[in-house]
């Protein structure tokens, strides 16, 4: 008689291999959307640095819709139209200072790669509500009665590694 491996063997080991494997995977995987001011995508979905998007405001929004995430800035000068630069909602962080060729945001020098907000005297650069960061940014030019730079309204945005000027 030939030895066989029971099917509750068999789903043992199945289970065994499926637990242990995600043990290694985060809980909540965060999703990374580019931007770069001078991006020339047709149709940018901030999936790489050649989709990035172009404006601040189109990679948060896309982060927000995806129920948060991390948006990565390429060096450049970021404006608006509005009445703000960038309003950052809650679950959603900012980190300036990218080349454009990193694939993990420990690589980026944002010193070397000055991601500058610029209100441009017009205009209020940053409102964020929630939580969230805003790392790696020089913030300018904002002008508006309560902050012209950066307001911080019902949460607690952690700001690094930023210079407002």
């Amino acid at each position: 008689m030939a030895e066989g491996i029971s099917g509750r063997t068999v789903r043992f080991f199945f289970s065994f291999l499926m637990l242990f494997g995600l043990c290694g995977l985060p809980a909540h995987a965060v999703g990374i959307f580019r931007v770069n001011a001078a991006s020339t995508a047709i149709v940018p979905d901030g999936s790489s640095w050649d989709n990035a998007f172009k404006t601040l405001q189109q990679g948060t929004d896309a982060a927000q819709a995806a129920g948060g995430g991390e948006v990565w800035v390429q060096a450049g000068v970021y404006t608006g139209t509005g009445s703000r630069v960038l309003s950052v909602p809650d679950g959603v962080s900012l980190y300036g200072g990218f080349a454009g060729d990193e694939t993990a945001r420990e690589q980026r020098e944002w010193v070397l790669h000055a991601a500058v907000i610029d209100g441009e005297d017009s205009r209020q650069c940053v409102l964020c509500y929630g939580a969230g960061a805003i790392d790696g940014f020089v913030i300018t030019g904002g002008k508006g009665g309560q902050g012209g730079g950066m307001v911080v309204s019902g949460g607690s945005a952690a700001v690094a590694n930023c210079a407002f000027v």
